[in-house]
């Protein structure tokens, strides 16, 4: 099997350099999750990493049971999306480093496939709506790897492949590998409150929240709710205008927790930007409006959420409390190169 430096796994191009492979073949743990490093490929134009992981297939079938395909589709809103992400066995995303010879290298690009087993591929079927959906396969990319690396095709895997350059002189027959993977944050929703721009100010309104992992209760005080404004500048570009108005939220948390870790975010999106026609001065909507809105209270001890962007002032809103959560700590293996 022919490796090509920035490939992606998806594709055999066969543009740029062949790599390499020096077969590795080493399975960890990742905390519950097996995880196979068949090989490394090395050359000159930089070096190519794959991993499969295994993906316990009770735990996915317990996920297809709760998010039946009708439910997938019926997906709405951000809060939606979220919650199937985190939930989803074979979406914990993670991002890898790799030194060799104790010499760093630079991502460059990644990718991913799955290979379904029969008894997932069947279940896939089962809940299709037609004849023509029933026939469920993997692709013959995902068929090629795992026949190169003999996985198992009784289980469910996700094989990622991941680029990298070198920062200096390539290093064609390393002696020794450093490997460290660190889990991407999902995002999980634990609770929701509604503010109004009457509220009294004074009555410091206070909301209890659990973390949904380890069960740690905070304390949310809201202490101010008004309606803002964008700047004109900010909100036109062309023929297109953005909305402007939004409400600030100003609030504190106890116990204290990082803005990486914690947030509160509006429950509706934005209002689509506005096509103007200065022919015909008529209007139209563009998609959806991703204006970045960023703002310190006065009190420097309080945070501050801004709702979604709309044409007209906005008097209630909506929100949702957000943890951000590292699902696995970093896990770093170190290995002999054969």
């Amino acid at each position: 099997m022919d490796i090509y430096h920035n490939e992606s796994i998806h594709s055999h191009s066969e543009h740029g350099d062949k790599l390499t492979p020096l077969l590795v073949k080493h399975t960890f743990f990742w905390e519950e999750q097996e995880i196979f490093l068949p090989a490394i490929y090395v050359g000159k134009a930089g070096t190519v990493l794959d991993l499969c992981t295994k993906i316990p297939i009770n735990e996915m079938k317990t996920f297809l049971q709760k998010w039946d395909k009708k439910r997938r589709l019926s997906l709405k809103t951000q809060e939606d999306y979220a919650q199937i992400e985190a939930e989803n066995p074979a979406a914990r995303d993670f991002s890898a480093e790799i030194s060799l010879d104790d010499t760093l290298l630079t991502l460059s690009m990644s990718s991913s496939l799955f290979w379904y087993p029969p008894s997932i591929l069947q279940w896939l079927a089962d809940e299709a709506d037609d004849a023509s959906s029933k026939e469920v396969n993997n692709n013959n990319y995902a068929k090629e790897l795992t026949e190169a690396y003999h996985l198992d095709k009784t289980c469910l895997w996700r094989i990622s492949r991941h680029s990298f350059n070198w920062n200096d002189e390539p290093i064609l027959t390393p002696q020794n590998m450093s490997l460290t993977l660190r889990a991407d944050t999902i995002y999980m929703t634990a609770g929701h409150f509604t503010t109004n721009v009457s509220d009294n100010p004074q009555d410091n309104k206070t909301i209890k929240v659990l973390h949904p992992l380890n069960g740690e209760e905070y304390t949310l005080t809201l202490h101010k709710c008004e309606q803002a404004q964008v700047s004109m500048d900010s909100t036109t570009e062309r023929n297109l205008i953005y909305p402007q108005h939004h409400l600030k939220l100003s609030y504190s948390i106890l116990p204290k927790i990082s803005r990486a870790m914690f947030d509160i975010v509006d429950c509706d999106e934005s209002e689509p930007a506005k096509i103007i026609d200065t022919d015909e001065n008529t209007s139209s909507t563009n998609g959806p409006t991703a204006i970045f809105l960023a703002g310190k209270p006065a009190n420097p001890q309080l945070q501050t959420a801004v709702s979604s962007l709309h044409f007209a002032p906005v008097t209630t809103v909506r929100w949702r409390i957000v943890f951000h959560i590292k699902p696995k700590e970093d896990v770093c293996i170190n290995l002999p190169m054969p």
